[in-house]
């Protein structure tokens, strides 16, 4: 399951490459434990102040550190046990001209963990950034045997977007993992924001794919 997300994101990194990383002040947004302070725009520097266990994602052996000095990289990070949910957690993060230009974070677990815990997920991202959101439906790995549509909700935050997703079993019942995911992009990115356009599924998938979101006021 790691490996699959992690192609996913060198999928949407290769999307992004050459967007330009925008022009950010230091705006921060309500982000989950550990993540406080992190805001696209800052520096490599920065965040390793904040993410200190990060490392390039083409690391030559687990011990290698991230080069401050090269502005164009992707960097990653794995959590075992993380104790926000209790899953596997995978971090990664994408550098434009020394900048952060989008980051993923993962936790990554058994779908019936994934099941139990998505009206803790749900509720606590209404609570960081509001009711205000778009329901998207993202297809992930097409044309394999674990292809799944996605349930997205999206928020803007200033010349953020937060896309924050969990795995539905409904469509795909041979899924065994499930996923919680939140990926913070520039609204200025066209690139991201086609792929985050998101795919057009009838109104009965549409139900059983955000069934359960009612447990948050509709916006």
């Amino acid at each position: 399951m790691l490996k699959q997300i992690f192609i996913l994101f060198v999928v949407i990194s290769m999307f992004l490459s050459g967007a330009d990383a925008g022009n950010f002040s230091k705006e921060s947004i309500r982000m989950p434990k550990g993540f406080e302070g992190i805001y696209l725009g800052m520096s490599i520097k920065e965040l390793l102040e904040v993410r200190p266990n990060m490392r390039p994602s083409n690391r030559y052996s687990p011990d290698q550190k991230v080069d401050i000095a090269k502005l164009n990289q992707s960097t990653d990070e794995l959590v075992k046990n993380d104790p926000l949910y209790g899953l596997n957690m995978v971090a990664m993060y994408v550098f434009r001209d020394g900048k952060l230009k989008n980051m993923l974070i993962t936790w990554v677990g058994d779908i019936n963990d994934i099941r139990k815990q998505r009206g803790n997920f749900i509720s606590s991202c209404c609570k960081r950034w509001g009711v205000h959101y778009q329901k998207r439906v993202l297809k992930l790995q097409p044309k394999r045997k674990n292809e799944h549509l996605s349930p997205l909700l999206l928020w803007q935050k200033g010349n953020m977007i937060i896309a924050a997703g969990y795995t539905s079993k409904h469509e795909n019942k041979a899924l065994k993992k499930g996923a919680f995911t939140i990926n913070l992009f520039s609204k200025n990115d066209q690139e991201a924001m086609a792929i985050f356009a998101g795919e057009k599924v009838d109104k009965s998938v549409r139900s059983k794919l955000f069934h359960g979101i009612e447990i948050v006021p509709k916006p």
